[in-house]
């Protein structure tokens, strides 16, 4: 597989837990029309993490949603995120400053 398609799966993947770190309960037909994925392909990558506990999968349902473990991790790492750009934001100030200056 190229770099090109590990980084388009990467992308799906990312898509589609964007949608779910809600929390709730989504339908695949809604993850699908979210993502412009097919559903055949949400229900691959569902399935793949749902193994993993990544999911939680109501098959009979048809819909998914987060693990508590995995939407704190996420929720983490949004928290994280927020607290690190204010700070690239004044370092990048401060080094224009000097690249202006010299």
């Amino acid at each position: 597989m190229t770099s090109a398609g590990r980084k388009r799966k990467l992308i799906a993947v990312d898509a589609i837990l964007e949608l779910l770190k809600n929390g709730e309960w989504h339908g695949l037909k809604e993850i699908a029309h979210g993502t412009r994925l097919q559903e055949f392909k949400i229900e691959l990558i569902t399935g793949f993490l749902a193994e993993f506990d990544f999911l939680e999968f109501d098959k009979k349902n048809k819909r998914v949603k987060l693990s508590p473990q995995l939407l704190l991790f996420l929720k983490k790492i949004e928290d994280i995120e927020r607290e690190v750009t204010p700070k690239r934001r004044r370092a990048d100030r401060v080094a224009g400053q000097f690249a202006c200056s010299a």
